[in-house]
Order: structure tokens, then C-alpha cells, then sequence
């Protein structure tokens, strides 16, 4: 696999189908041959035939989460996200009791403006593993991206009576909270989560944001710097734990310590319009006014609402940009 990324990375045509072919004489009853061959005409943007040999590895292997991911994209070149998202329904019902489809086809529906197919196909995973969490993350995750902060607060909670102990339920819950304004709630819903789970990170690093941002004392301040201090002996990190500690170090006036963290988040996520716009403000902070101009331009042109969206239009005005 090391040999095949960098074969097509440098666009060795030639290099790649020998190694597509090996691997399929190797592995004759693995999806490995022809799937490698589609990546190999997708990379050539022969998309019918990458299609066609996508199909195939899915036949070996019918639960693949690769060839499937990469269908997603050939049929998106080929005809736009609504027949995209279709195709990937389609997937779904024909193996029944799988899931990952749904998801990726949502947000296809959502890019094609089709909210409502977008939520029925994003519930469907519900119906089809009642036994599992995931759709009910999935769900959560589609209504906070539809600004129905409501919505995912019920479903997280209704996930929530069937599986308690879910982590990323609970999160999702505590997002929902700061989106209606309760940001009370969600200090509480960490609080709780924190001794529970030590070793998530986001728990850790939304906490001291929430305290910085929403309470004015010292105790508050200091436990929050405490919290985002630990976790830099942690190592790599999400983007979105880099992000919330780049906000505790922007409220405690660390301008240096909050650059060092959002930088590489905002690199490592590019399309996230948060990041950009907090960068933007440390940027500010550290008197780089060009740089900072520059970002937040790039958080308003990602075309994702986010929910500081007012405050980058008024950064952007504040730094003599665009009204």
C-alpha cells in the first residue's frame, strides 16, 4: 500500500497497474485487485470504468467501507450530490442491517438542498439498527448542522433512555445546550462526563472554553488554564480540541499559546469556518492585522453557517475588509 500511494502519487500509471495487478493475483478472493484498479481509473478520471470496478470489489466484499466512500465520490463527478445520495440509498437497502451509507448520503441530500431527504435518510439508519447509537449520533449531528439545536436535544435524549452510557451522545447533548443558549447546562453535562471519562480530550478542552467564556471569576479561569495545560502533554490532537483550547488561551489573553494551537487546526481543518475565525482573532490579538484579514475572509468563504458568523462579518468590518 505504501508503494501504490506513491505511485499514484507521481502519476506512474504504469507503476500502479502492476501493483493492482500483484495484488489481485495475490489476493484473489479480496476485493484488493479491483478496487485498486477503480482507484487507479478514478485517480485517470475514467469514471465509468471506476464505477464499474468499485461495484465489483463490492460483490467480494458487499460491507466495505472503502469502495463505497469511493463510489460516493465518481457518482458525485458524474451527475452532481442528489444522485449521489440516491445511489447510496440504494446501497443501503440492498444490504440489509447496513448503515454506513445513510450518513454520507444525508449530507449529499443536503448539498443537493433537499433538507428533508437529507433528515428521512439520516433517520432511516434508526430504523434499520435499533440496536446501535450511531444513528442516533448521525441524526444529532444532521439537526446541530440544521440549526434545530432542539431537535438533537430530544434525539439525544431519546438515545440516550436506550444507551446511557454513550460518550458522544452525551457531547452531542452538551452541544445542543450551547446552541440554545445554556451554556449552564452544558458546564454541568462536562462536569459530569470529565471524571467519567478522562481520556476524551474534547470533554476536557469544551469544559475550559464554557468556563472562560461564560464565567468571570479567577477560580473559573485558572481551572480552565489547568484543564487545557494538561492536555497539551497529551500529543496530537483533534482539530476541535485544538480549537476549543486555542479559545481558553484567547479569553485568559495568551495570544502567543492560543496561535500555537489554532494554527494547526485551522491547517488540519480547513473547511471549518470556527477554526478560521478564531485564528483570526489570535492573529488580531498578536498584532498580525494582514494575517487576520485573511482568515476571516477564509471562514466567511467556506459557505457553512457557523454560529460566531455575525461576530467574523463584524472581525471583517473591524479590519477594514469587505461589508
Amino acid at each position: 500500500m505504501r508503494e501504490w500511494v506513491g505511485t499514484i502519487a507521481r502519476q506512474d500509471w504504469a507503476g500502479a497497474e502492476a501493483l493492482a495487478a500483484t495484488a489481485g493475483r495475490a489476493y484473489p478472493e479480496t476485493l484488493m485487485g479491483p478496487w485498486l484498479e477503480g482507484v487507479l481509473a478514478a485517480a485517470r478520471k475514467q469514471l465509468e470504468p471506476a464505477e464499474r470496478l468499485f461495484r465489483d470489489a463490492l460483490v467480494v466484499s458487499p460491507r466495505s467501507h472503502r469502495p463505497i466512500t469511493n463510489l460516493a465520490g465518481v457518482w458525485f463527478a458524474q451527475r452532481g450530490p442528489l444522485h449521489a445520495a440516491d445511489q447510496l440509498v440504494a446501497l443501503a437497502r440492498a444490504e440489509p442491517g447496513f448503515i454506513y451509507p445513510l450518513p454520507i448520503a444525508a449530507r449529499a441530500y443536503l448539498e443537493a438542498d433537499q433538507p428533508a431527504r437529507a433528515e428521512s435518510t439520516a433517520r432511516l439508519a434508526i430504523t434499520v439498527l435499533p440496536g446501535s447509537a450511531v444513528p442516533y449520533r448521525e441524526v444529532a449531528k444532521l439537526y446541530l448542522e440544521l440549526d434545530r439545536a432542539g431537535d438533537a436535544l430530544s434525539l439525544c435524549e431519546e438515545g440516550l433512555a436506550r444507551f446511557p452510557g454513550d460518550v458522544p451522545l452525551q457531547l452531542l447533548r452538551a452541544r445542543g445546550a450551547i446552541l440554545l443558549g445554556d451554556r449552564e447546562r452544558a458546564i454541568q453535562q462536562y462536569e459530569q462526563l470529565l471524571p467519567r471519562w478522562p481520556d476524551h480530550p474534547i470533554i476536557a478542552a469544551e469544559l475550559g472554553a464554557l468556563l472562560v467564556e461564560t464565567r468571570e471569576d479567577a477560580a473559573s479561569r485558572t481551572r480552565a488554564l489547568g484543564l487545557v495545560h494538561d492536555l497539551e502533554l497529551d500529543g496530537p490532537m483533534e482539530p476541535e480540541v485544538l480549537g476549543a483550547m486555542g479559545r481558553v488561551y484567547l479569553a485568559a489573553g495568551d495570544a502567543s499559546r492560543a496561535l500555537a494551537v489554532l494554527e494547526p487546526a485551522a491547517q488540519a481543518a480547513p473547511a471549518d469556518p470556527g477554526l478560521h475565525y478564531q485564528l483570526a482573532l489570535a492573529l488580531k490579538a498578536d498584532g498580525k492585522t494582514d494575517r487576520a484579514l485573511g482568515e476571516v475572509r477564509r471562514a466567511l468563504a467556506t459557505g457553512h453557517s457557523f454560529p460566531t458568523e455575525a461576530d467574523a462579518r463584524r472581525l471583517l468590518r473591524d479590519l477594514g475588509g469587505d461589508q
